[in-house]
Formats: C-alpha cells, sequence, structure tokens
C-alpha cells in the first residue's frame, strides 16, 4: 500500500450517491452500478486513500418492495419504507464489496450525531477506527427515526454528505447524482450548458437550481445540493457534482480528470470552527451595533453588549448571536440564558451584584467563536 505522507491528491474522499442514482429501473439497489463503484473504491484504498459512502435508496427500495407506485409522502410509511428497505440496501452494498475481502459498516445518523459535541466526537472516533481496521464506512440517514418535525431531514443526504466530510476531515467530497453538474440553466432545456468550474456558491449560481427533485424517491434538487457545497467549501473542501453513471468517475476524479463541475474551496476552519459551523444553536443572543463590531474584530463579548435573549440554554450552548435581526456568529456561550437574562445591558460590576459572584462575565471568547458570512 502507497505511503499516506507520499500520496498526490486527495487522501480522504467522501463519496455520496443519491437515490436515482443507486437504484435500477426496479427501484432497488442496482447490483451493477455498485460492484463497479466498489471496484474503484478497493483501487483507491490500495493507492493508500481512504474512502466514506453517504448512501440513499432506503426509502426508495423500500417503496418498491412493498409495491408502492406512488411516491410515499406521509411520515409513518415512509419510515417503514426506510425500516424494509434499509437492510436490503446493506445486503446489496456488503455483496458488492465481497468479491474484494472487503468488509462495510453501517452508520446510521440523525441531525444530532452532529450537533450534539459528544455525539460528534464518539463519531469521529468511531469512523477513524474503522479507517484504520480497513472498513468501508457506509452512512446513511437513520429515516425510520428522523421524523421531519423534530429532527430535519438530510435531503437526500446532501448535507449529510456535506456533514460527513467536514467530521472526517475529508480531502474531497464527491456528489454522484442522476445529472453531469450544475447547468445554466435546467438540463434540457435549450441553451442550457455544463460549468465545469465554480468559485465561489453566489447568489446567481443558487438562481441556477431548481431546487425540486422530479423523483419519486430522492428529496434532493440541485438547490439542496448547493447548500450542501457551501458547508463543505466553507470548510475548505473541495466538491465535485457529477454523474454517477459515468465509467470510472470516482477514480477519473481523484486522478485529475475534469468532470462535472467542481466547487473550489473557500477557507481552513479549525476543528471547533467547522464544528461551530454544524452545530444545531440552542438559542439567540441579540446583541447592538457596538458588540457586534467589536466580535467581528476579534474581541469578547459582554454582557454590555447584549439587547435581547431567546433561550432557554445551558452554560457551554451553541447559540447564535445576531445584530438587527442578522446573523454575526455562531459561539459556545459562558453564561446560561437565565443568567444572561438578569445581565444584559450592564456593566461588570452590576453584573457581579445581579449574579452574586466574582467575573469575569464574558459571554463569548474569540477561540469559542465563528464569524458567520452575513452577505
Amino acid at each position: 500500500m502507497a505511503s499516506k505522507a507520499s500520496l498526490k491528491g486527495p487522501r480522504r474522499i467522501v463519496v455520496k450517491i443519491g437515490t436515482n442514482t443507486i437504484c435500477g429501473k426496479a427501484g432497488t439497489p442496482d447490483p451493477g452500478f455498485m460492484a463497479a463503484l466498489a471496484e474503484q473504491v478497493v483501487a483507491l484504498r490500495a493507492q493508500g486513500r481512504e474512502v466514506l459512502i453517504v448512501t440513499s435508496g432506503a426509502i426508495g427500495t423500500g417503496r418498491a418492495l412493498l409495491g408502492f407506485k406512488d411516491r410515499v409522502r406521509e411520515i409513518r410509511m415512509r419510515q417503514a419504507c426506510a425500516a424494509v428497505g434499509q437492510p436490503r440496501l446493506m445486503r446489496a452494498w456488503e455483496e458488492a464489496f465481497a468479491p474484494h475481502g472487503v468488509l462495510v459498516s453501517q452508520l446510521l445518523l440523525t441531525n444530532h450525531s452532529f450537533t450534539n459535541r459528544k455525539s460528534f466526537l464518539n463519531l469521529r472516533n468511531a469512523t477513524e477506527a474503522l479507517f484504520d481496521l480497513g472498513v468501508v464506512p457506509i452512512a446513511n440517514e437513520n429515516d425510520t427515526v428522523s421524523i421531519d418535525e423534530i429532527d430535519a431531514s438530510f435531503g437526500d443526504n446532501d448535507r449529510l454528505s456535506a456533514l460527513a466530510a467536514v467530521k472526517t476531515q475529508a480531502d474531497l467530497l464527491v456528489i454522484l447524482s442522476d445529472v453531469a453538474g450544475l447547468y445554466t440553466k435546467p438540463p434540457g432545456e435549450p441553451g442550457a450548458e455544463l460549468i465545469p468550474v465554480v468559485d465561489a456558491i453566489t447568489p446567481d449560481v443558487l438562481k441556477m437550481a431548481t431546487g425540486k427533485s422530479s423523483s419519486l424517491v430522492g428529496r434532493g434538487g440541485m438547490a439542496s445540493k448547493l447548500q450542501s457545497v457551501r458547508l463543505a467549501t466553507r470548510a475548505g473542501i473541495p466538491v465535485v457534482i457529477a454523474s454517477g453513471r459515468e465509467p470510472g468517475v470516482v477514480s477519473r476524479l481523484v486522478a485529475g480528470e475534469s468532470l462535472g463541475t467542481r466547487f473550489l474551496p473557500q477557507g481552513h476552519e479549525s476543528g471547533k470552527e467547522r464544528w461551530l459551523e454544524i452545530a444545531k444553536p440552542m438559542g439567540r443572543i441579540h446583541v447592538d451595533g457596538g458588540a457586534a463590531e467589536a466580535l467581528r474584530g476579534g474581541k469578547h463579548l459582554l454582557p454590555a453588549g447584549v439587547i435581547a435573549v431567546d433561550g432557554p440554554f445551558p452554560p457551554g450552548a451553541v447559540v447564535e448571536i445576531l445584530h438587527d435581526k442578522r446573523p454575526v456568529a455562531k459561539a459556545l456561550t459562558a453564561l446560561s440564558s437565565r443568567d444572561l437574562e438578569a445581565a444584559k445591558g450592564l456593566r461588570s460590576e452590576a453584573v457581579a451584584r445581579v449574579l452574586r459572584r466574582e467575573g469575569p462575565f464574558n459571554v463569548t471568547r474569540k477561540k469559542n467563536l465563528l464569524l458567520l458570512n452575513t452577505e
């Protein structure tokens, strides 16, 4: 096996496969497609690379096996389809890798897996152990328990793939779809042209996405994919959206071939910043203009700059900080919503009297804060 230090190109790759790509005409996993992808993954592993697969298809497979003809919309029936389809989907992945003597593992995830700091770290450690053991991690949303009203879905795993890429500190995210990439207008319309490279996800780029999926089973359209691309590229991870049916697509992309649409990375966040990027806030802190500017200038947030608090949340919770209803930052708060409500607008001496303890009373610190793009 090649030395990781000597590798050229991406070492760790997350490959996401959409429902329409993985399921054949019968609506169940396509063994020919999966075998071809497994062969590419095995070849990449032989080069010393690591690959995590994010697979859709559980609901679609269950829908086909249960004989549903129309799109399944009712939550409890989607859960039932996922419960039926997930074992078949994983068996298909096991069979695809078995000829190569490679084991696969199942990671069923929810938003809580990423937004809770402890769960996030445990998941990262488990994934690292699987890589060390030579096992291919295969992740999917836990559709059986992820209820839309309670735990927002990942959008046919588009967001899940971006979160997985951020979590594992991947070098490349490949989103395999039933379209060849981002077009200037919906594919099939006159004058539609494939865009080979996108520097940044701007409002004009977002307008090119219809935001809808024509699939009976998939939930992710191009708008969903672009939101996920933005999340990954902000963490410094390049992303490619390409056709999953292009022969040898993953191997060719890793080798540097130009396929689909490549989205260039926008930054390089620290591990804590990456986590804050994806963490779900437990509350909101509204600040005045002076406090907002101080945060942007690299200073701490003090109670004097706080004008309102939306809670409840405990000390150490992730909160969103806003000025004039616009997001300024996400941060770990040192004060609970109850203490902050009592201390808002006060100077440190007054805060000490109100809270009946000694300071300092920094609401946030720079090391626990992620400034947000408010454009």
